[in-house]
């Protein structure tokens, strides 16, 4: 899928206007040949004009654009010739643009589209087997797939949690939060005598992870994967958010350990 920006579709749209503006003439001008100056102008009009297709993908149109090249080597080009080339070029550009999927992507939400290290470089370090996951998920929000938005989050979280199972030293093969949940809980509410000592110097950063793996848990986890809600525009950014701040934290703390 290609990525750019709409001002290309201006840029476009301005040189065909200058085009047209080039062969508003009388009928008796018409039959002379375009002057040097003239041809220069719309030389640099067409690569221009090539570069912007090339950049949006329009190969039919460039190869109507390439035909320009050939007009000036046959010798001088009336200005009939080049407006018969010029509509021309506009029919290929329609009829091309009418095969093409255009989506608007707003300011707002293209700021979560494609980008690589979404929740910073500490989690991608700390988390290298999440960051497709957390890229795939801002791409989703910027496109206005919150559901499956929050389903990657899912996935990337899933990653952090068996961290945490590991550090805890609880078996976790992707069956379950409620296991690495019960294990921390019991143990901050020992005291700190008996509790365990992967958890003494630790205490805050644990309740810190726990409260928010437990939001999450019983307010995103359960009912997305039990198709039970669907995301909004506003619910799926604040998902994103909410788990980027958890996977910050716990990579403070935590790193996964690849097999």
């Amino acid at each position: 899928m290609l990525k750019f920006y709409a001002n290309v579709y201006v840029l476009l749209s301005n040189t065909l206007g200058r085009f047209q503006e080039m062969v508003d003439v009388s009928d008796d001008a018409r039959k002379f040949p375009l002057t040097d100056a003239s041809r220069d102008t719309i030389t640099r009009l067409v690569e221009v004009l090539r570069a912007s297709c090339a950049e949006i993908g329009l190969s039919s149109t460039i190869d109507q654009v390439n035909r320009w090249e050939a007009m000036c080597r046959s010798g001088p080009i009336s200005i009939n010739s080049f407006d018969a080339w010029q509509c021309a070029l506009q029919e290929r550009l329609f009829d091309e643009l009418g095969h093409e999927l255009i989506l608007h992507v707003p300011r707002g939400p293209a700021s979560f589209y494609d980008v690589r290290m979404a929740f910073g470089e500490d989690v991608a370090l700390a988390f290298p087997s999440a960051i497709i996951d957390i890229e795939e998920a801002g791409n989703c929000l910027a496109l206005g797939r919150n559901t499956a938005c929050v389903l990657h989050l899912m996935r990337a979280m899933e990653t952090v949690v068996h961290a945490l199972a590991d550090r805890v030293g609880v078996r976790y093969e992707y069956r379950g939060w409620e296991p690495v949940i019960k294990k921390m809980r019991s143990e901050l509410e020992k005291s700190y005598d008996d509790i365990d000592h992967s958890f003494k110097g630790h205490k805050e950063f644990f309740s810190n992870a726990l409260d928010r793996l437990t939001a999450v848990k019983d307010a995103l986890r359960n009912p997305t994967m039990h198709a039970r809600i669907d995301y909004d525009a506003q619910r799926g950014e604040d998902v994103f958010r909410a788990v980027r701040t958890f996977m910050q934290l716990c990579a403070q703390e935590l790193k996964e350990t690849l097999e």
